[in-house]
């Protein structure tokens, strides 16, 4: 119903469905699921694997109470010779939550609020809901003799509360707590509205001098960018770089 755990449907042939942890999908690996997991679960607990759509999927699903429509890469296809459009996307309803009573407006009112907690957003000129999360991965550091693990930052809002236009789903990879993304999503959000009112501007990139004494170009240390902050203000090590297998 939320898309968690399922195919979303862009038009992606390999679209992995990730895994929402319950006991559905452990008895699918012929495992027992046991009582307290539950309470685990519910806080996102769990071998709960999300992508990136989903999570946008699932903000869009809340922004309109419960009804979920299907995810699209493609809005519309353009002959280029033409302009004409050949084949345009159109709303498609994939599933509907019920609304038990207020649920929704404690959610909004729940996600407002941590919205507020975040400069970016509680600064914002129009009133965002978001949520932040800190999910595990499984590679693992040790600070001192403590073992923690790298945590990916994510984050799932949309807006403005009181007309929703546009929901975001995002994903850093090692980025410590997922509130380090807020400036993130108020820069979509400023693109997004941006592109709606025609005041958007793309500003060309710049470029080093081949020669490599461009004044602008500034030697940075990749270990120490790379390095991040864990959620208790502690320096987390930059990660160990993934093998290649040789060809």
């Amino acid at each position: 119903m939320t898309c968690l755990g399922e195919k979303t449907g862009v038009e992606l042939p390999g679209e992995v469905a990730g895994n929402l942890a319950g006991p559905e999908s452990r008895e699918a690996n012929g495992e027992t699921w046991w009582p307290g997991e539950t309470l685990q679960a519910a806080i996102g607990q769990g071998n709960t694997v999300i992508t990136p759509v989903q999570l946008a999927t699932y903000a869009g699903t809340i922004a309109n109470r419960g009804t979920r429509y299907r995810t699209h890469f493609v809005k519309s296809i353009l002959d280029t010779n033409t302009g004409k459009v050949l084949q345009e996307t159109q709303p498609e309803v994939m599933d509907v939550i019920e609304d038990r009573g207020d649920t929704f407006d404690l959610v909004q009112q729940g996600m407002v609020g941590v919205a507020q907690t975040i400069p970016a957003l509680a600064s914002y000129p129009y009133t965002i809901a978001c949520k932040t999360g800190s999910p595990q991965r499984s590679e693992s550091y040790y600070a001192g003799s403590t073992r923690k693990h790298y945590t990916n930052a994510t984050m799932i809002a949309y807006g403005p509360v009181e007309d929703p236009q546009i929901a975001i789903g995002i994903v850093v990879e090692y980025g410590g707590a997922g509130a380090r993304t807020g400036q993130l999503v108020a820069d979509i959000f400023d693109a997004y509205f941006a592109m709606q009112n025609g005041t958007l501007t793309v500003d060309e990139p710049e470029t080093a001098d081949p020669a490599g004494d461009d004044p602008k170009t500034e030697a940075v240390d990749g270990d120490a960018a790379a390095d991040e902050t864990d959620t208790a203000g502690e320096t987390a090590p930059a990660p160990e770089p993934a093998a290649v297998p040789a060809a």
